[in-house]
């Protein structure tokens, strides 16, 4: 069971390290002290107040923002603002955000109706001057985003954040001819959640649900470090399966010849005697098929040639050839070939009973005449017919 666990470890530990969030600054949900504070906000201009803007929930899992916008001092060419700040100086003593490490601005939220709202960054820079009766000489960098009805999770990548567009003219600085460089994430003062600052619906209720406000690091190298290091451990883990895989194969390889050769120690000794006996009868009618013709041949010059016993030879010929004994053999390989001599050739039959290995003629029509019922001069004359 260990052994297991080990050997699964590495898998297990590369899937946690791939599926684990990276590590972020969260600010919702929150536990224990918060670390910010809340403020809301309207457009300069609107001196009628009539835009309307409330926190109605601000617990440690959610914020709700719920607003009404509407014409600015009657006068329609002025973009009515209604947001809300998370402001990191809380009581107002400097306690600033160092986001240098991060690059996403994660946030999971919805609202009413499918609504675009403007999130923007708040960063202190040396041209700064602290307290809220100076907020817009803070660097003020922004994105828009659309949100569902049903939901978004939101990843906002800091570098997409860009320059408010309202923000120079605002500060009205003389010494501000180009733009900055990059902001100053070392020092983030907040943020702040608005209506964007295009067309925006009037007299609309809006209700916005913030459930996750967070500063992630980049995931993308956690995510290839996880797939390289699963893709070592799958090669590694395919090599090994290959090289168990064929060991256990070896290993029945080895063990069905062991078996083999136990059940071929095993098998009854008349197995061995039917292939003795194969090998001797082929090694026998061999000898005979190309010595026939020999009038001396016997039984004894068989038997020196062949190694084979003048007994085995007899019991041999009468398995094979229907009870037949050497001199009974040797007369058919004869007689058949005495046959096609007399049917193919023109040969005399004197010559033919000397060639197939009788050494008289009488001798030889005896023993053709008791194998066929006739005279070799009668078989010729009737075209090689047996009566």
């Amino acid at each position: 069971m260990i052994k297991k666990v080990l050997f699964y470890l590495p898998a297990l530990v590369f899937l946690l390290f791939s599926i684990l969030p990276p590590r972020k600054m969260q600010l919702l949900p929150f536990k224990g002290e918060r670390g910010y504070r809340f403020g809301t906000y309207f457009a300069d201009e609107d001196t009628t107040k009539k835009c309307t803007g409330t926190l109605t929930d601000t617990t440690d899992s959610i914020i709700v923002f719920e607003y009404t916008l509407d014409t600015v001092n009657h006068n329609e060419s002025i973009t009515p603002v209604s947001g809300f700040s998370i402001k990191f100086d809380k009581d107002a003593k400097g306690n600033y955000r160092n986001l240098t490490k991060y690059k996403y601005l994660d946030i999971a939220m919805r609202m009413s109706e499918t609504f675009s709202f403007t999130i923007n960054f708040k960063t202190l820079e040396w041209f700064t001057i602290e307290g809220d009766a100076n907020w817009f000489t803070q660097r003020y960098t922004s994105a828009d985003a659309k949100v569902d009805p049903r939901g978004s999770y939101l990843s906002l990548e800091f570098k997409k954040f860009e320059e408010a567009f309202w923000w120079p003219e605002k500060i009205k600085k003389e010494w501000y001819l180009t733009k900055l460089e990059v902001p100053d994430y070392k020092q983030v003062m907040g943020l702040d959640f608005q209506n964007p600052m295009g067309k925006n619906k009037l007299h609309v209720p809006v209700k916005m649900e913030i459930r996750e406000i967070a500063f992630r690091k980049d995931r993308n190298p956690r995510i290839w470090i996880s797939l390289i290091s699963c893709f070592v451990w799958l090669i590694s883990m395919t090599i090994y399966m290959m090289i168990k895989e064929r060991k256990k194969n070896e290993r029945l390889e080895n063990e069905r010849l062991g078996k083999e050769q136990l059940e071929k120690k095993s098998e009854p000794t008349h197995i061995e005697m039917k292939r003795r006996d194969e090998e001797e009868t082929d090694r026998l009618h061999t000898y005979l098929k190309n010595n026939y013709q020999n009038p001396d041949l016997s039984i004894e010059i068989v038997n020196t040639n062949t190694g084979i016993s003048t007994d085995r030879i007899s019991v041999l010929l009468k398995k094979k050839y229907d009870n037949k004994g050497f001199r009974e053999y040797l007369n058919y390989l004869r007689i058949e070939e005495a046959k096609y001599q007399l049917k193919a050739t023109d040969r005399t039959i004197a010559e033919i009973a000397f060639a197939v290995g009788y050494n008289n003629i009488t001798n030889f029509n005896r023993v053709f005449k008791q194998s066929l019922g006739m005279a070799p001069g009668e078989f010729r004359d009737q075209g090689g017919a047996v009566k």
